[in-house]
């Protein structure tokens, strides 16, 4: 049994799909980056304006997937979806803080390890929309289909970016094909291995594996470690200004000597 992917057949059903569902495509390709318009005005009022670009920005990339995944499976398109999907919302955001988390613990290790975790969480949130699976499951699953595929994934990688490249040197329009070809490629390799490796047995994975979970730990002391070293920059320079402020004073009362007995000194000495 074929345990890979074959990228050309990858490329060819993401061209497939898109030229059987352009127009939903283009449209919502339109209406995303219309949306990113907004989100970016939003993003410039201090604080309640980041906090709902934000959350949309989220509910969109929920929604984007969602819509997707139904292109793939030709199910119908509601691009009221975009907006609809809060009950993936927590398991979201908790998906992107611990992959996160192992995709820094891994590039601590010297980048590479950093690389391949990248590419090993390549399908998480797929898992956790179209299986409905939560964050440690989604991200077991992911790591075990991928297993031995990692270096082919990297090669499809760069093929996807550079036809996103060659979409975006096209005026941006090119993104509009590229884009969603690209993207539903990527469902296709993902379906393909998810696939295989239920026909191997390979899944459902009870324990996440050694690998990501020392990567976790890593990111997790990482991050400590720079929240030490911010708060002591910070506390450092709280000291000198500090100092500073000092010094001044003492230069204004010419060291410590009240002005009254200065001017009394000084007639004295005349």
């Amino acid at each position: 049994m074929d345990t890979t992917f074959s990228i050309r057949a990858a490329l060819s059903h993401g061209w497939m799909l898109f030229k059987h569902s352009w127009r939903d495509l283009v449209l919502l390709g339109l209406l995303i980056g219309f949306i990113n318009i907004g989100l970016q005005l939003l993003n410039m009022i201090p604080f309640i304006g980041w906090l709902i670009g934000t959350v949309l920005g989220i509910l969109v990339g929920i929604g984007t997937v969602v819509i997707l995944l139904d292109i793939y499976d030709k199910r119908e398109v509601e691009l009221k979806k975009l907006f609809t999907q809060v009950k993936y919302f927590w398991r979201w955001v908790g998906l992107g803080i611990i992959s996160m988390l192992i995709v820094m613990g891994g590039y601590v290790l010297l980048i590479v390890p950093g690389i391949i975790a990248g590419i090993a969480l390549m399908f998480p949130k797929f898992l956790l929309v179209d299986k409905d699976m939560g964050v440690m499951e989604s991200i077991r699953t992911s790591w075990a289909i991928t297993k031995g595929k990692r270096l082919k994934l990297f090669l499809f990688i760069l093929v996807v970016a550079g036809l996103n490249l060659l979409g975006l040197i096209a005026l941006f329009f090119g993104l509009l094909i590229t884009a969603p070809v690209t993207f539903l490629a990527t469902l296709y390799v993902y379906k393909t291995l998810l696939k295989q490796a239920e026909d191997n047995k390979l899944i459902p994975v009870e324990k996440l594996q050694k690998a990501p979970l020392i990567f976790m730990i890593i990111g997790i002391l990482a991050i400590g470690l720079m929240l030490i070293g911010v708060f002591s920059m910070g506390m450092m320079g709280a000291i000198n200004k500090s100092e500073m402020m000092l010094g001044t004073d003492i230069d204004d009362s010419s060291m410590g000597i009240p002005v009254g007995l200065m001017q009394n000194t000084d007639s004295d000495e005349q």
